[in-house]
């Protein structure tokens, strides 16, 4: 079976001008989008390739890691791309990285550059419980800080680049905060989007959304879900078009999009999610729906001073100090805990773990 890596290696050597950007390059766009870039050295643009090497020189010296969930693949990205004519040619600008814990907020985003096009991208959940607990918070909340931050730079960049044609995209959260980037934008801004790109990104509420802006961006947004996709089905869906392609990994990993088939430069598809991702998505927005709203920010309240108190920043600290860290979240409420058990049992009841 092909991954986007063999597409890498044998798409690599032409261009977005010879062989026009597809779904595929999106899905790399937004693995690239986990790197850790200087941003001294991106907030200008400059060519990917000098922002990768930089990333692999650092990445020698340790003075950055890798994806805590997928190093192999993540180290096989940075490879392949260092040596890809398609995507080393591309200019990259405008990297943010902003990490609270104290708020909370995790929000990260890099714009790309090809000709007329502009690619505004989103990182999903890192490995920092900033990032982890503003996922727990949008079960209360909305929009989380995030959400916001995109919208702004979203913004920025088509002001920025005008008369630029925009491409959104992100993964897992990443691509949330595309879609709602995307709809809070003014009509001139929505006209220069070509499209929205939500690969495995979580849905949202639609009766929150604003129904006029839904009508007019809706349509533009395509949503890539593999077949056992748990992230990517949990709310509303967003989409115009919705895409299930097939996976090398197995169960909730299938979540890894560097894992994704392809076939020459298209994805592997099937006709839709398998029936225990049905049913655990089901499961799991049920659960959330059943609790009252005071409960959904006691629960965010809780995990938040547990971790603070812990003084870990993210889940790699966490593994080093893993019982201190359970020491301070086995103080969560009783009544707490088994919103947590249930939501675990359902996993392990649709075998997704």
């Amino acid at each position: 079976m092909s991954t986007v890596i063999d597409y890498l290696k044998w798409r690599g050597d032409l261009s977005f001008d010879q062989d026009p950007f597809n779904l595929i390059d999106n899905v790399i766009l937004s693995n690239i989008a986990y790197f850790d870039f200087d941003p001294t050295k991106t907030s200008d643009k400059v060519l990917l390739s000098h922002a990768l090497n930089d990333v692999f020189e650092r990445l020698k010296k340790g003075e950055i890691v890798l994806n805590f969930f997928f190093p192999k693949d993540t180290t096989d990205l940075i490879y392949t791309l260092k040596e890809s004519k398609r995507f080393s040619n591309l200019f990259v600008s405008d990297y943010r990285n902003i990490i609270d814990i104290t708020k909370p907020c995790q929000f990260s985003a890099l714009t790309f550059h090809s000709g007329d096009d502009i690619f505004v991208t989103f990182r999903g959940t890192d490995d920092t419980f900033a990032g982890w607990q503003e996922n727990l918070n949008m079960v209360s909340t909305f929009p989380v800080i995030a959400m916001t931050l995109a919208k702004d730079y979203l913004k920025e960049m088509a002001d920025k680049y005008k008369n630029k044609n925009i491409y959104v995209l992100g993964h897992s959260k990443g691509g949330t905060l595309a879609v709602y980037a995307a709809l809070y934008q003014d009509d001139e801004i929505v006209d220069r989007i070509i499209q929205i790109y939500s690969n495995d990104g979580t849905g949202m509420i639609r009766k929150k959304l604003d129904k006029d802006k839904l009508l007019k961006v809706e349509p533009k947004i395509t949503k890539i879900i593999p077949e056992e996709s748990v992230v990517g089905m949990l709310f509303d869906n967003i989409a115009g078009k919705t895409i299930v392609v097939k996976s090398k990994d197995k169960k909730i990993f299938q979540h890894n999009a560097a894992g994704w088939e392809v076939d020459g430069k298209e994805f592997v598809t099937i006709k839709s999610i398998s029936k225990n991702a049905k049913k655990l998505s089901k499961a799991t927005v049920d659960l959330i729906e059943s609790m009252p709203e005071e409960d959904k920010i006691k629960i965010a309240e809780e995990v938040h001073s547990c971790i603070l108190k812990t003084k870990t920043e993210t889940l790699r600290d966490a593994k080093k100090q893993w019982l201190l860290v359970l020491r301070h979240l086995n103080k969560i409420s009783y009544k707490n805990k088994k919103y947590f058990f249930k939501f675990i049992s359902n996993f392990i009841k649709y075998k997704e773990i």
